[in-house]
């Protein structure tokens, strides 16, 4: 099956670049137990598509790659969470930084997976405000990917690790101001922890796993980019 048609199977379906608005209520209506709907690279109408969505009385749990115009920001949260009380993973692309996270939270209360991308210049960056107010929301969340524009402190991964306490994945990009003292704070206050990335230009130590099991026995994944890594955290990484 080519790259530019429409997937669907095992409860998931794939909405290419320009599929029509009509062929996706169709497509809607047929599949009716869909649990999943991915848009790739979606270049039509997508807060149409979206409501469409939300009112075809699906029962989804994922909803991914909402990427729209940076100029057409209404996606219509309230819509969606209102009619898919169940939605667990979210994926889109944003730029209203912190006021996305809030209509997050109020509308989706059991998402257990969160991905936002900022894409483009014309963007509102996410702050530690907004990451406290949806964590403190979404206790049960599994997976956080925060956007590349988003400009947070260590406030931010103390309020993960303290209103999120069955947090396995996370993923900061560049442009945070997290220092050691935060990445040390959540690996060793996450307990579920299974992955933890970040990107950012500092020099890590001890990260104070030492004599932390719990760190190592649920970590399988690990990526520090830009970090410069001292032989220290080495170490306490192997005593750990």
């Amino acid at each position: 099956m080519g790259s530019d048609q429409i997937i669907a199977t095992l409860g998931i379906i794939k909405f290419p670049d320009y599929t029509p608005i009509s062929t996706i209520s169709r497509l809607l209506q047929r599949f009716s137990n869909l649990k999943k709907i991915r848009f790739c690279n979606f270049r039509g109408d997508l807060n149409e598509a979206v409501v469409l969505i939300a009112r075809s009385g699906l029962d989804l749990e994922e909803l991914i790659s909402l990427s729209y115009d940076q100029y057409k920001r209404a996606v219509w949260y309230e819509e969606v969470g209102s009619n898919m009380k169940n939605l667990k993973v979210l994926k889109y692309s944003g730029g209203h930084g912190d006021v996305d996270l809030v209509r997050i939270a109020d509308s989706f209360p059991k998402l257990e997976e969160f991905y936002i991308d900022h894409e483009g210049v014309y963007t509102i960056t996410v702050t530690d405000e907004g990451v406290d107010y949806m964590s403190s929301n979404l206790k049960g969340l599994l997976k956080i990917d925060l956007s590349n524009r988003a400009f947070i402190t260590d406030k931010s991964l103390v309020s993960l690790s303290k209103n999120c306490p069955l947090l396995e994945h996370i993923k900061i990009y560049e442009y945070n101001k997290v220092t050691e003292e935060g990445i040390s704070f959540l690996v060793n206050n996450s307990h579920h922890l299974k992955l933890f990335y970040i990107s950012k230009d500092l020099k890590i130590d001890t990260f104070g796993v030492n004599g932390s099991s719990s760190f190592l026995t649920n970590l399988r994944s690990l990526r520090l980019q830009d970090v410069d890594i001292s032989d220290e955290f080495l170490f306490s990484i192997a005593e750990a």
